[in-house]
């Protein structure tokens, strides 16, 4: 572990500062509410969001600040890049998600932080300072290697790509392009790589495509049969991989196989890393130069800084930078701001040991992997698509809804939760069971011939009853209820439908 160097600014503020009321958090006084101040737009503070529009933070100022008014899901980019979905149907309004409940958004970068002062610089030269900060800015690519490169198009910003990448099909519409390149044999990269591929299949002249994955390999550190997979489909495509570094020579020109290249378009997928004015922020900094937290996602060296995401380290074990960490990291993250600022106890994020990934690999197709285990087909694109599409509806209607205690559990999806699944199960198994002793108890204990119809329809119609039943009471609870119980503060579950967000 290191500590970044002070800023050496000054700890001047306007704002009189809280006094901790408890070895752990703040209570806010009579005189002024407390400041927090979400740090970025990412999928972390959506969950907050979200918690905050349940559950108004009494007794606090809160702002959030973001490079951009809509956060764009990642997940979604390479089916876009095929033309299987609008912009729209990428998009959040984190602005009118964030207006329902009070909170001042500030459309800004942030640009440096003294945690020892709790002063947040942003690039227009705003200084906010806080009581409490929650980072979830993300990283950034690191484009050093990729210097003389005019035809450079790095995925993140994600919004500032999706401009660049329509100028470029503009650019080669009549033409169509001739050589790609893509930099990144990670899953971002990888998927990327499928959907150019794609996009451009259907050219009188498909161009030449390269996936540049670096020494490591395609899709280092996942199942060796998802490699195989990738590696398999990749070259199904046309697509060729070169195990090597990138290299760039005389002209901004590719270097590779012992020739060079010039690309019409090379897309920087490498990874993302911490800002780098983290390392000038006071706070404890891990191996990686992100900021070192706990399980409960608080800074190890300043108790009133959170983060979450890529942004962050664990000190107590490893964490891969993915959206899946930070997408449910989010509830514990809303939580314990809530406690935090009323004193209470901090609660654990446990990550799961398992990660589901779901790997597009272009024309509706995708690799499925849970540890080792890998499938592919187009039934796990669908599921794929109807995993991304959840998660972006469901805040698209928090944000048009403007209060998420309205958003009220459907009839359907009432009766697939897991309560009312269990119970209906159980209920079916007793009935249907008594129903088929009484009706056919006779034909089964002679062995003469019974139906097998009216057996499993004793099953069938206990079961839906008893689901009917359940989904209905739901439904009336939450119609009695003044708010929805937020995630936020239900316990850590696993979800089998989370799955990594790749880019």
């Amino acid at each position: 572990m290191r500590t970044s160097r002070p800023s050496g600014r000054p700890a001047s503020s306007s704002l009189v500062r809280a006094e901790p009321n408890s070895s752990r958090g703040f209570g806010a006084g009579p005189s002024r509410p407390l400041r927090v101040i979400l740090a970025g737009g990412g999928h972390s503070h959506l969950a907050v969001l979200e918690d905050w529009q349940r559950n108004p933070l009494k007794g606090t100022e809160r702002i959030l600040v973001t490079p951009s008014s809509r956060m764009i899901y990642s997940g979604m980019l390479p089916g876009w890049i095929e033309g299987l979905y609008r912009r729209s149907e990428l998009e959040i309004d984190i602005r009118s998600l964030a207006a329902a409940t009070d909170i001042q958004v500030i459309e800004d970068e942030v640009a440096a932080l003294d945690a020892d002062a709790k002063l947040l610089t942003l690039s227009s030269g705003k200084i906010l300072d806080y009581d409490v900060l929650s980072l979830g800015v993300g990283g950034h690519l690191e484009l050093s290697a990729f210097s003389g490169i005019k035809a450079l198009r790095p995925v993140r910003p994600i919004g500032r790509f999706m401009e660049q990448w329509e100028k470029f099909e503009r650019s080669v519409a009549q033409s169509g392009p001739s050589q790609i390149a893509v930099v990144g044999g990670g899953a971002a990269g990888t998927e990327l790589a499928f959907a150019v591929a794609s996009r451009f299949q259907d050219n009188p002249v498909p161009p030449r495509i390269v996936l540049i994955t670096g020494q490591d390999g395609l899709l280092a550190g996942h199942a060796c049969g998802v490699r195989e997979r990738a590696r398999v489909a990749l070259e199904g495509r046309g697509v060729e991989i070169q195990q090597t570094d990138l290299e760039v020579g005389e002209g901004g020109q590719l270097l590779h196989n012992g020739g060079s290249a010039r690309f019409d378009l090379v897309i920087a997928a490498t990874g993302s890393n911490p800002p780098r004015w983290l390392a000038d922020s006071s706070l404890m900094l891990g191996p990686g130069g992100g900021v070192s937290i706990g399980a409960d996602l608080q800074s190890r060296s300043h108790r009133e800084v959170f983060a979450a995401g890529d942004v962050s380290e664990r000190a107590d074990r490893r964490l891969a930078r993915s959206g899946v960490h930070a997408v449910k990291a989010g509830p514990i993250l809303a939580a314990n701001l809530r406690s935090f600022v009323r004193g209470d106890k901090l609660r654990p994020y446990s990550p799961r040991k398992r990660t589901l990934y779901l790997l597009s690999t272009g024309d509706r197709n995708a690799i499925l992997s849970w540890g080792s285990l890998s499938v592919q087909g187009s039934w796990v694109w669908h599921l794929k698509d109807w995993i991304d599409r959840r998660f972006v509806m469901h805040f698209q209607r928090l944000a048009v809804s403007g209060r998420a205690d309205l958003r009220r559990t459907t009839l359907a999806r009432a009766m697939l939760s897991p309560s009312v699944v269990r119970t209906a199960l159980q209920v079916s198994l007793v009935v249907g069971t008594c129903l088929n002793a009484i009706n056919q108890g006779d034909e089964l204990l002679s062995g003469e011939a019974v139906s097998w119809g009216r057996i499993a329809l004793n099953y069938l119609v206990p079961f839906l009853v008893a689901s009917f039943s359940g989904a209905r009471a739901r439904q009336t609870m939450e119609s009695a209820m003044p708010f929805r119980r937020s995630k936020a503060t239900e316990t850590n579950r696993s979800d089998p439908f989370d799955q990594e967000t790749s880019t």
